[in-house]
């Protein structure tokens, strides 16, 4: 079974609840983005705009002028891909009470609470290494 969700903050409540209803869960968590092509192309062209900047800081002193980029290098690690964090395995500990879900919330929930997991996603850094030759004259 795979779940999909956008509430990182219950994330291991998810788990837990699994858990507690006696499905045996183990993986991992992939953390992936939505806009990976929006997101690259924005990285591009920041990256473009700063190897401008920079180009006409150090040419501004000099009688050269800037012209179009020679040639544009990505020397980045490949595409942002997702990010996998934090094995898990609770099959040998999944409940095995197939009445669980008759019970009264209270009880659903101290069976939920004896498992209690807590994930705590971290930052992800995503960045592009592009070189960029500008020509002058």
């Amino acid at each position: 079974m795979e779940v999909t969700t956008r509430d990182m903050k219950n994330l291991g409540n998810i788990i837990s609840v699994a858990y507690a209803v006696g499905i045996g869960t183990n993986g991992y968590i992939e953390y992936d983005i939505d806009n990976k092509q929006k997101l690259e192309d924005e990285l591009y062209e920041n990256a473009y705009k700063e190897a401008l900047k920079k180009a006409q800081v150090i040419l501004g002193k000099t009688n050269l002028n800037l012209k179009n980029p020679v040639t544009i290098t990505d020397k980045s690690n490949g595409v942002i891909r997702a990010y996998s964090d934090y094995d898990y395995s609770y099959n040998l500990y999944a409940s095995t009470d197939s009445k669980i879900l008759e019970k009264s919330d209270k009880e659903l929930m101290d069976k939920v609470l004896e498992k209690n997991v807590v994930i705590n996603p971290s930052k992800l850094n995503i960045s592009k290494e592009v070189y960029i030759e500008f020509e002058m004259n």
